[in-house]
């Protein structure tokens, strides 16, 4: 690097335009989440108009009954039971439905491997509570049990930011929310200072020197050090390839080529042209308040790795304010504990109704009055008489008498009750914790729970955009970190594994014959996200809907039964139906309903009809019940794809989730049943001629029987 000194100053005056602006916002995030999760904090600060409850309750018990744990708990276990999937689907010509589903399996591999689901809840669980939360993806080796210096595979890792609210900063000029359309970004982390001096042997105390930035890079414990993401526009050098023989092109940029030249060489492309384009590259440095500790190396990808997550999101005052479930949550918690703390210690230093006794009255008797619970009563002596001539003594106490028992305060009681209203309402749990009442339907209590989901939906769709960005960065850096001849473990839907590499002969669709080769690097892929039904009520809904569907339509009961818990399962496991689609568009196939649209398909049409036909001449008895048998699956995978066509597949779109169950229940509704009645004639037509045909073959083979 030439100029160390200028692109250091360049890099802290962006560190202080992302940081600045943010410190009041990242600390209400701080003190959020201490205050959900962390005994005491509750008493800690301020409220929003700034009371200290505090220096208020110094003399009374401080008590916390946490009532916003229990909603931040809900809302986490619901976002991780949304079972978020990513999924690739080519995205023009140059693409591949094969390759798509192999990096399907190659993320599945790389998420869950390196523990990237971990990672997600917990990132989640931080933007839930305070509103902000963040992963990290970056290169690891292949083999965790090797030396990692000598291993040249790498495999992309998912790793959890600790405290991201206080060490990410994006720059303030990226307004999406992922922050995709920023070119820098901090990632800050801290390390002792003996650490600080063996690593980069400087002193800790140059640390203290001015910046003009309000951040203290050192301090009596800690030296605090970042990472500096920068994305730049690169000129770079792309080389296109042609293949002699079918005059098909790719085109590489020549910084991967080596990756990818054996193989073109093999299958015959020569090079024919080369170009200069702008390509965005990620570049990362570390640098400290003093200078460059680590100069700029180029990242795999085009897009910064780190993917932040908000709980809620929006602008104000033109600085962008982010916040989770407690902030809005806590007045009212901190009403709640004043409330309960006065009323303990009223009940505490109550009076219960004591006596009051003339002492004179029941000297002797000290040891009787010391414990008077017990006894069936209680002595005293007769009163003095007045001396002669006196009158009645004015206004004399009685001898004994009872002090009336202290009476709690109303506005306790008043300010607890207030307290637990305003609680359920803003913490979603008005509906959930109350008891459900005797003879209502399910249906009603399906609609009261949804209006639960309903305050947590926010929350879910955030998820689903940090996920689909996540996935968007993987797919860059792995365009660049794996080869077409790099061999990799995928993980398909079912978890079996399998080893194959990212590459691909594309035949003629017509001929079937070689015409070129194809690789992750070319073509372009769009980045889905499968949500499942993540709440109960809706999964409920969807499920009853379609088994009340399976009812009307032409199937035996076994069929319907079988039917049912299949999707039962998918649905309730939150896969989408894909698998099904699979299966159903190859029992079409084979059923002759459908016809082969690749060279695969026809083969596989071919081969089928084969076995059949062997089969029959083998045993021509079973030609009946072989056509009896592909009628009957024939007809349940028709039904099942009027049933997909007509809106189950909703749980596979980009659709809102919090729509899905009024979509689900929609759609059904609508389902034009005659459709299943003209598949139902259709197939009844084809039974038909595949008994005529059984029936001229059993009388011909019966005429064969009776010459002999």
């Amino acid at each position: 690097m030439k100029d160390k000194k200028k692109f250091h100053e360049i890099a802290l005056k962006r560190f202080d335009a992302a940081y600045t602006p943010q410190t009041g916002i990242r600390e209400s995030i701080r003190m959020a989440i201490r205050f959900a999760r962390k005994n005491g904090a509750q008493w800690e600060g301020r409220t929003a108009a700034g009371w200290s409850p505090k220096e208020t309750m110094k003399e009374r018990p401080m008590l916390e009954v946490n009532r916003c744990i229990n909603s931040v708990e809900r809302i986490t276990a619901e976002g991780k039971n949304s079972r978020i999937s990513v999924k690739f689907r080519p995205a023009d010509n140059d693409a591949s439905e094969k390759l798509a589903e192999s990096l399907n399996g190659k993320f599945r591999a790389d998420f869950n491997g390196c523990e990237g689901e971990e990672a997600s809840d917990t990132a989640y669980e931080d933007g839930v509570a305070g509103g902000m939360g963040c992963v990290r993806l970056c290169t690891v080796p292949e083999d965790d049990d090797e030396d990692p210096e000598g291993q040249e595979r790498k495999r992309i890792a998912t790793e959890y930011v600790p405290e991201s609210y206080g060490v990410v900063w994006f720059d303030p000029a990226a307004k999406r929310y992922d922050k995709s359309d920023g070119f820098f970004a901090f990632e800050n982390f801290s390390m002792s200072p003996d650490t600080y001096k063996e690593k980069y042997k400087k002193d800790p105390a140059d640390l203290t020197k001015g910046t003009g930035i309000q951040f203290d890079w050192f301090s009596a414990d800690l030296v605090y050090v970042a990472r500096y993401y920068e994305r730049r526009l690169d000129a770079v050098n792309l080389i296109t390839y042609e293949n002699a023989l079918t005059g098909h092109t790719a085109v590489y940029d020549e910084d991967h080529i080596e990756k990818v030249a054996d193989e073109l060489a093999r299958v015959g492309y020569h090079k024919v042209s080369e170009a200069v384009k702008k390509r965005y590259r990620i570049y990362c440095s570390v640098i400290d308040g003093d200078g460059i500790l680590e100069e700029p190396v180029l990242l795999p990808g085009t897009l910064i790795p780190l993917v932040p997550y908000y709980g809620k999101r929006f602008y104000s005052e033109g600085k962008e304010q982010v916040e989770g479930f407690t902030q809005k949550a806590m007045d009212a918690q901190v009403m709640l504990n004043v409330g309960v703390s006065m009323l303990a210690k009223e009940a505490i230093e109550a009076n219960s109704g004591q006596l009051a006794v003339n002492e004179k009255f029941i000297r002797g008797f000290e040891h009787i009055w010391g414990n008077p619970s017990d006894k069936a009563f209680l002595p005293t002596h007769d009163a003095p008489a007045a001396p002669s001539g006196a009158g009645p003594q004015k206004d004399a106490p009685p001898p004994v008498m009872q002090l009336q028992p202290t009476t709690l305060s109303q506005a306790i009681s008043q300010l607890i009750a207030t307290a637990n209203d305003a609680l359920m309402q803003l913490t979603g749990n008005a509906v959930s914790e109350q008891p459900v009442p005797g003879g209502v339907s399910g249906k009603t209590i399906n609609a009261m729970t949804g209006r639960t989901d309903q305050q947590d939906y926010n929350f879910i769709d955030n998820l689903k955009k940090s996920t689909r960005h996540l996935g968007r960065v993987w797919l860059s850096m792995s365009r660049d970190l794996y080869g077409s001849d790099h061999v990799v473990r995928i993980v398909k839907p079912n978890g079996d594994d399998e080893l194959i590499t990212l590459s691909e002969e594309v035949m003629d669709s017509k001929t079937g014959e070689f015409i070129g080769l194809n690789d992750i690097s070319q073509g372009k892929y769009d980045v889905t996200v499968s949500i499942g039904p993540a709440f109960a009520t809706a999964r409920q809904q969807a499920i009853e809907s379609l088994t009340a569907i399976l009812k009307d339509l032409p199937l035996s009961q076994e069929v319907q039964q079988e039917l049912a818990m299949s999707i039962i399962d998918m649905i309730a496991g939150g896969e989408g139906l894909d698998n099904v689609k699979r299966v159903i568009d190859n029992q079409l196939l084979l059923s002759g309903l459908r016809e082969p649209e690749t060279p695969e398909e026809q083969k596989k049409l071919q081969a089928y009809q084969q076995q059949q036909q062997q089969a029959a001449q083998n045993n021509p008895t079973n030609i009946l019940a072989q056509s009896q048998a592909m009628k009957a699956r024939a007809d349940m995978f028709k039904s099942v794809s009027q049933l997909i066509d007509s809106g189950v597949n909703v749980f596979d779109t980009e659709a809102d989730i919090q729509l899905k169950g009024s979509q689900m229940l929609k759609n059904m509704s609508d389902i034009d049943y005659t459709r299943a009645q003209t598949a139902s004639s259709i197939l009844g037509m084809l039974n038909s001629q595949q008994e005529s045909l059984i029936n001229t073959q059993l009388h011909f083979l019966g005429g064969m029987n009776d010459g002999r």
